[in-house]
């Protein structure tokens, strides 16, 4: 299928992988085939290089020597590095957009949740919560805290297709995430920033919970 657009062709072939390897149809550990993508995307082999070189360092991929790419495995500890620095760096955000919050922005920012709440798929779930953060944080008007969210968010993202249809996971979440809104119109941001970390290790939880039950899926039907 050849992929037509406005974006540069390595863009489009770094997105098509980063789904294709977001909703699993790529699997952890599984080597990439770089002549059989080339050939399935119509591309030269260039184009497919650096767009794996870039998900490379946003960690999808990981090249290993004389072996080529492979989808990264998922770990426990990545879920949990990626959590603590979404505590510190949206603890911050918090802190900064919360005297500039503007009511446009919260409603935009509850519209958002809600979308989340009612996609029972993971990945666009995931899109929406991050039209929240971003309603959220763009008041603190710094786009590189932006762009460190979003980053996160793409790492973060590959995790998501363990959660198969486990809509409650959403649904927790975007509870919580009404807590903390509510809690910054209260005007208690420190209470807030505590709310916040709480969700984010909570979700955490889950996360590593349902790397877990994949992980023991797969040991037992090896055995």
């Amino acid at each position: 299928m050849a992929l037509t657009d406005h974006r540069t062709l390595t863009e489009r072939v770094a997105d098509h992988l980063r789904d294709a390897i977001a909703r699993g149809e790529l699997q952890p550990g599984q080597p990439v085939r770089q002549a059989h993508l080339a050939q399935q995307l119509g591309v030269s082999p260039a184009p497919l290089r650096e767009a794996l070189r870039q998900l490379e360092s946003e960690g999808f991929v990981t090249f290993r020597s004389f072996a080529g790419a492979i989808v990264t495995p998922w770990s426990e500890e990545e879920v949990r590095e990626l959590t603590d620095l979404r505590i510190l760096l949206e603890g911050y955000a918090l802190r900064i957009a919360a005297p500039a919050l503007t009511p446009d922005a919260t409603t935009r920012a509850r519209a958002a949740l809600t979308q989340a709440e009612r996609h029972a798929d993971p990945q666009r779930a995931g899109a929406a919560l991050q039209d929240y953060r971003r309603a959220l944080f763009g008041a603190a008007g710094q786009p590189l805290l932006l762009a460190l969210v979003d980053w996160l968010n793409a790492r973060e993202r590959r995790y998501l297709s363990l959660l198969g249809e486990r809509t409650g996971y959403f649904r927790d979440l975007v509870e919580a995430h009404r807590h903390v809104l509510d809690t910054l119109r209260e005007g208690d941001v420190e209470d807030a920033v505590d709310r916040l970390e709480d969700t984010y290790l909570e979700a955490a939880d889950a996360l590593v919970s349902a790397l877990h039950d994949r992980q023991g899926h797969r040991t037992r039907a090896r055995g």
